[in-house]
């Protein structure tokens, strides 16, 4: 059975600071599903009234399971006993215990004091006290932030074969797009306290539903374009790159009288070519695997470009023409 929540609305001042307003959203069952938002959007409130730990002013929460297990930020573990000792407090499931330190990898750490352990270790002492209690719910919230990225990986390996094994399900809060595209099913953006989107991973980046979307899910050109005719599902629309026929969105076909959109274009959509749409180079971003070039056009278009960092060598000011992936592209309202 999914979990799920029905108009929460919380409030901690009366300017609003920090709220949910009216926020609704459906958590799959068996899914990993990441909660995304800027700072202050009511992600962390919204973790805390579905562990329970908070009770909103107003709206439902329909939990499908009480053994719901809540991973904050910060972990207090006992210093004076060992892993061994702090998991036999837990359990007394042998077959449990013998196999969660097989896939965290602590064969060699459970006899020595917690204090003793790196961060990573400790981490992983942490996970698998809570995981010992069989949770069906795991609520998570930037669990892994005080670790590397490539740390982060490890453990979320370790933690999704337990999890599939175990046919666990998570909601994970965390300011990581980068986690939350690689680890989960499906993603949840809040924003002012109200759910913006809801659905796959992927989908929120490849087809946004709206501006704050769009730019929030990743590096993203807007060009602000003139509808000129509607063909069907299509809008011939027309900007400073040129005149474009693109399917539009189910919200766009239904209004009447649509007369601009923004089409988005994503940085790697953009390619380097032998001819095309002239543009000059303003600034060169080394992102270790990929380049990222901000552009600027002969009509004054400012463009991102995104390309793999060993393709080429770039000056600034240097004349570079542009090939678009026309098929890639999509249209969002104003």
């Amino acid at each position: 059975m999914n979990l799920t929540c029905q108009k929460i609305s919380m409030n901690f001042d009366p300017k609003g600071l920090n709220a949910l307003k009216g926020f609704s959203a459906e958590f799959i069952k068996g899914h990993r599903t990441a909660v995304v938002g800027p700072s202050g959007a009511g992600k962390t409130t919204l973790l805390a009234i579905l562990a329970g730990v908070r009770l909103p002013d107003s709206g439902t929460v329909n939990l499908p399971s009480k053994k719901i297990c809540f991973i904050s930020q910060e972990f207090n573990l006992p210093k004076d006993l060992t892993a061994d000792q702090l998991f036999d407090s837990i359990t007394k499931s042998r077959d449990d215990k013998r196999y969660l330190v097989e896939v965290f990898h602590l064969q060699s750490k459970v006899h020595k004091p917690i204090e003793t352990l790196s961060t990573g270790q400790k981490s992983r002492v942490y996970l698998v006290s809570k995981l010992l209690a069989r949770p069906e719910w795991i609520l998570m919230d930037e669990p892994f932030a005080h670790l590397d990225r490539p740390l982060q990986r490890v453990l979320e390996a370790e933690l999704n074969e337990v999890m599939t094994e175990w046919n666990l399900s998570l909601i994970l809060v965390t300011h990581q797009l980068e986690q939350a595209y690689e680890w989960a099913h499906d993603l949840v953006f809040i924003s002012d306290g109200i759910c913006r989107y809801q659905g796959p991973a992927k989908k929120f980046y490849t087809d946004p539903p709206e501006t704050l979307s769009a730019l929030f899910s990743g590096p993203a050109n807007l060009i602000a374009s003139q509808v000129l005719k509607k063909h069907g599902d299509y809008l011939v629309i027309k900007n400073s790159l040129g005149e474009f026929r693109l399917p539009s969105k189910s919200e766009l076909n239904a209004r009447d009288g649509v007369k601009f959109v923004y089409l988005l274009i994503r940085p790697e959509m953009i390619r380097l070519a032998d001819s095309g749409i002239l543009a000059e180079v303003q600034q060169i971003l080394f992102q270790g695997v990929t380049l990222e070039l901000t552009v600027r056009t002969q009509e004054g278009t400012q463009l991102l470009v995104k390309l793999w960092s060993y393709s080429k060598s770039f000056q600034l000011g240097e004349k570079v023409f542009l090939e678009l992936d026309k098929e890639s592209f999509s249209l969002l309202p104003i």
